[in-house]
């Protein structure tokens, strides 16, 4: 997604489609799986807390903060006394602050994922001493 707005920095019809394309993709892949690692990691007793934590609180402030204020704000900045502003570089500041805020949450991820193989690794290796192999059926008796 931080390449996607990367993009949308970019000046251009054929930068808008990518970034909007890839923006896009990235935002449903990661909410598709967002509920099945919240459910993995954190169990299934309080998985409606623990997922709007994740998906509630996080979409409710950033989109007040950086769609209202912050883009507010940078367009207030490069507006001319009418308060209007033409051009690529009304909303440039704020795509490169998005994309800078996406990159941190790729880092985040990457932390998290490190700590959290402990947790598949318990999943997957029960699963694998009891059964020759591990089905999805096994490890999801709930689901499947």
């Amino acid at each position: 997604m931080a390449l996607g707005q990367a993009m949308l920095y970019i000046s251009g019809d054929v930068a808008l489609f990518v970034g909007l394309l890839l923006s896009g993709w990235a935002f449903g892949a990661t909410y598709s799986v967002l509920v099945l690692v919240v459910g993995d990691v954190f169990g299934r007793r309080y998985f409606a807390s623990n997922y709007m934590l994740y998906d509630g609180l996080p979409a409710a402030v950033g989109s007040v903060s950086l769609a209202k204020y912050m883009a507010q704000a940078v367009y207030m900045r490069h507006a001319d006394d009418n308060g209007r502003c033409r051009g690529d570089e009304c909303f440039r500041p704020a795509y490169l602050c998005i994309a800078g805020l996406q990159f941190l949450g790729v880092v985040c991820t990457v932390i998290f994922s490190l700590r959290a193989r402990a947790v598949y690794s318990i999943l997957l290796g029960a699963d694998a001493q009891r059964t020759d192999s591990a089905s999805p059926r096994s490890i999801y008796p709930m689901i499947l």
